[in-house]
């Protein structure tokens, strides 16, 4: 269980599955993240917003050693964006399939990483049970 936080404009806690084996340098986690805080702007009289709806996640680690690791990810991202102003009121919900690749570290249960997707970088903190 996590949270990740995109270009520091939107979040969302991440609930994932790790099928790790004791003595392998390899890990498999699927999951889901849920949008937990979202983007807004105005300008003038016009507002923006986007939020992230909840979203699949999947992602294959190396363990360079018990505290680092590479790992690339395919995160399935579901929003829903909005606009209004001058009396008039948008809202559109859609998806962007991206991969992403990017390094991590272990403290303990606590996992540090920094990503790279295709247009956006996200930093996550984890607590692993």
């Amino acid at each position: 269980m996590g949270y990740t936080d995109i270009e520091g404009d939107v979040g969302g806690v991440t609930i994932e599955y790790n099928f790790a084996e004791e003595d392998s340098d390899w890990d498999y986690s699927v999951g889901v993240l849920f949008g937990t805080k979202d983007y807004v702007e105005c300008s003038g009289g016009v507002c923006a917003g986007v939020e992230i709806d909840p979203s699949a996640i999947a992602r294959v680690s190396y363990n360079i050693n018990e505290n680092f690791f590479v790992r690339a990810s395919f995160a399935s991202f579901n929003y829903t964006a909005a606009a209004a102003g001058y009396g008039s009121f948008y809202v559109e919900s859609d998806s962007e399939n991206e991969f992403g690749f990017g390094l991590g570290f272990n403290a303990g249960p606590i996992t540090f990483a920094a990503e790279r997707f295709d247009d956006a970088t996200a930093l996550s903190l984890n607590y692993n049970f």
